[in-house]
């Protein structure tokens, strides 16, 4: 069984949603951290199984998977990942470019999933 999903990376980003401070120190430089207001961030793909991971594969900037990337990328990269690590079942989240109507007709005539 191979896993896959995406996630977007971002470059910069600010943890601390909430800092204590004392009264009448809000802008004090110890208090404040300096954010970037739109960083930089990269789609990335990758899989797992049992017996290993997939190669991750990136997405070119600014762009946000959707069903034809993912698409391409289960034409190009998915039997390859499949029969390297001897899997024969797919498995996907729910996420609705995953679950358009032309990727689930390419995942049931690869019998890569069930009716």
């Amino acid at each position: 069984m191979l896993f896959s999903d995406e996630c977007s990376v971002q470059q910069f980003s600010a943890y601390a949603k909430c800092v204590c401070r004392p009264f009448g120190k809000r802008y004090e430089d110890r208090y404040t951290i300096p954010i970037v207001k739109q960083p930089p961030s990269q789609m990335v793909w990758g899989g797992m199984s049992v017996s290993g991971t997939a190669a991750l594969y990136f997405l070119p900037p600014k762009t946000t998977m959707n069903g034809t990337w993912y698409l391409n990328l289960l034409c190009d990269k998915l039997k390859l990942h499949m029969d390297v690590h001897r899997c024969s079942i797919f498995m996907r989240d729910g996420v609705p470019c995953h679950r358009a109507r032309f990727i689930c007709g390419l995942l049931k005539s690869k019998c890569l999933i069930g009716q």
